[in-house]
């Protein structure tokens, strides 16, 4: 019997609340643990000492003072979990300003580490690391330099572009010269680089395109073979749903809250899932309008929950073009009609083939637009579109293209 290769992927927030890319990372990690044994390497969102094994794949728990401090602070309520809030966020705060790899730094030693103990266990024969957060695609970089693996990068987001990741930051020009240098090293030096269509819009793929092996690949949240389990509306008027985060100079509500200060958007109902740094904003603006309900925070499961019981779902574009919100294929996966607030032309071009959208420029919104708006809630309240058909339009975010891919270049 073939023995199978051992793999570890350095995949950041990942158990029990996936990011985006933990998400992603977790599909393409069950279509291939057939083939492969699995290691992932993730920062601890519990404070639990003892690495776990979720589904037969090993975790392995990274953490420090701050992070702790951070995981124990968030379950706390009252007066000790907001000094706790405040403690941690002057932590994060101080490291982002003198630290280059800002408060995650930790995440890095210690997935360079984890990949030290696990080599004297068993060999490793590839590694898989994401970005976003950037330490894990360094990490993954700086093993290759000391013990001699090869990696795969998974890039779905530019770091060396997110300027509000160093809002405070001491050395902020140097800092972002050593990012946007590092990268490039990082994805020269990896086997292949998996990039988003996002990212190739970016100054630094410009720069290195003819370097690196690459391939533009999407995020697998789409089943070739999956059901829609949203379900059909009985509302007598549309019920619109935003899930997602507002965060300054990546995405802003300032147009979602234009729309819905029209009279015409009183018909409908409006439901905010949020987090990010607007939630004081948006709690305070919802609270005398009947129509909008502000949830806060919510659980990935009751998000879901939500979209899946909406009317309408209301998607908006960042202000850059070298993210997509992965949270609009997850408003696929409903087969529900979509809105679209969309900054740059080129953002319209994702949602043009799905059946039922509306796209507007959130640039400049008129009455004209909200008119649109509301017009597109009440024509399309119940609809439902076919998932196979959403599925074949967009193949390369289905999870098994992206299974495939990964498995060709892991065997090459």
């Amino acid at each position: 019997m073939k023995t199978k290769k051992n793999i570890v992927v350095f995949a950041g927030d990942f158990y029990p609340k996936p990011s985006p890319n933990g998400v992603c990372l977790t599909k393409i990690i069950e279509g291939l643990k057939d083939c492969y044994n699995f290691t992932v390497v993730m920062i601890n969102q519990v404070n639990s000492e003892a690495n776990i094994h979720i589904d037969g794949v090993e975790c392995i728990n990274i953490t420090c003072l701050t992070n702790r401090i951070q995981n124990y602070a968030s379950n706390v309520g009252g007066i000790r979990g907001k000094v706790l809030q405040l403690i941690s966020k002057v932590l994060r705060g101080a490291k982002t300003a003198i630290a280059w790899m800002r408060y995650e730094g930790f995440y890095y030693r210690g997935c360079i580490k984890a990949t030290k103990n696990l080599l004297k266990k068993q060999p490793i024969d590839c590694v898989i690391a994401a970005c976003y957060p950037f330490p894990a695609i360094y990490a993954a970089y700086k093993a290759s330099k000391m013990f001699g693996l090869e990696y795969l990068t998974y890039i779905l987001d530019d770091y060396s572009s997110a300027k509000n990741l160093r809002k405070f930051c001491l050395f902020r020009k140097r800092f972002e010269k050593k990012d946007m240098d590092t990268m490039k090293d990082v994805m020269v030096s990896a086997k292949f680089n998996f990039i988003s269509e996002g990212f190739k819009h970016s100054k630094i793929f410009a720069d290195i395109e003819k370097k690196v092996r690459n391939k533009v690949v999407g995020f697998p949240l789409l089943d070739v073979n999956m059901k829609s389990t949203a379900m059909k509306s009985y509302h007598d008027v549309p019920h619109i749903v935003f899930t997602g985060s507002f965060v300054r100079g990546v995405r802003e509500p300032e147009s979602l809250m234009h729309i819905f200060s029209f009279k015409q958007t009183s018909k409908v109902k409006l439901t905010l899932c949020t987090r990010g740094d607007y939630q004081g904003v948006l709690s305070q603006w919802a609270r005398d309008k009947e129509n909008i309900d502000y949830k806060g925070t919510v659980t990935r499961e009751m998000s879901m929950q939500i979209m899946e019981s909406a009317d309408i779902l209301l998607n908006v574009d960042n202000k850059n073009l070298h993210q997509i919100p992965s949270k609009v294929f997850e408003y696929m996966q409903t087969g529900k009609p979509i809105i679209n607030l969309y900054y740059f032309e080129e953002q319209k071009s994702l949602l043009e083939s799905y059946p039922n959208v509306l796209q507007i420029n959130q640039n400049n919104i008129t009455d004209d637009d909200v008119k649109k708006i509301v017009k597109f809630c009440f024509e399309n309240l119940g609809k439902i579109c076919d998932t196979s058909v959403i599925c074949e339009k967009y193949k390369i975010y289905t999870k098994q293209f992206l299974v495939d891919v990964f498995k060709k270049e892991i065997e090459a």
